[in-house]
């Protein structure tokens, strides 16, 4: 999840296609990479569309036809999240006018979870963690402010990216348990300085996390 979500944000617009009035064509293909027993195939994709279309994700066979997906068995529930939501963006506007420790919460409480609707039973459904989500996050700080990050729920590796440019690891090496209450610095607002934080959970992490601001006066506390 952590590479996954790394390529994503270093990554640039792939291509475009022009598909005619029921055409069907495949975005993306794994290839020959092998898939084994108990490993997981992630993906993180955007799409700017005009007009109409229908999106399959399908784990097909390496000669399976393309007019064959749309008649595949539908694969049943499990206990992770599957919809369509309405939105991919979450924006905040941080104020940082104390001088005093602060922090934020991404992903705690089912208020803040996406609710749309399974495609395939049209139940309604909510995205338990905001999986997919980008959190955009401009932060103006008082006087010079560290910016930690710390995971409060099982396994956790991410990545993030300042200022829409540079993608960064988080942590840059290993992974963290939520539960020891470890943090990664993410970076420094200078004093009277806007930056803007892109953030997503990672697959395979779970949320909640952290976001802690950490003014220069209280660095060697």
């Amino acid at each position: 999840g952590q590479q996954l979500l790394y390529e994503y944000l270093s990554g640039v617009p792939a291509a475009k296609y022009t598909l005619k009035p029921g055409e069907q064509m495949y975005i993306y293909d794994s290839g020959n990479r092998k898939w084994g027993k108990g490993q997981l195939i992630s993906g993180k994709m955007d799409y700017e569309v005009y007009g109409e279309i229908e999106l399959i994700v399908a784990a097909v066979a390496q000669n399976t036809k393309i007019e064959e997906v749309e008649y595949m068995d539908v694969l049943d529930r499990d206990a992770h999240p599957r919809g369509t939501f309405p939105n991919t963006d979450i924006f905040y506007d941080v104020e940082l006018e104390s001088d005093t420790p602060s922090k934020i919460i991404l992903g705690a409480g089912t208020e803040e979870w996406l609710k749309g609707y399974d495609a395939l039973t049209f139940e309604t459904t909510q995205n338990r963690g905001n999986y997919g989500v980008n959190y955009i996050i401009k932060i103006t700080a008082k006087e010079d402010t560290g910016v930690i990050l710390n995971p409060r729920a099982g396994v956790f590796r991410g990545a993030i990216r300042w200022d829409f440019d540079k993608a960064y690891l988080a942590p840059a090496k290993g992974y963290f348990m939520g539960h020891n209450s470890k943090a990664t610095t993410l970076g420094v607002i200078k004093a009277g300085e806007t930056r803007t934080l892109e953030y997503t959970l990672p697959n395979g992490s779970a949320s909640p996390v952290v976001l802690g601001f950490i003014p220069k006066s209280h660095w060697n506390q």
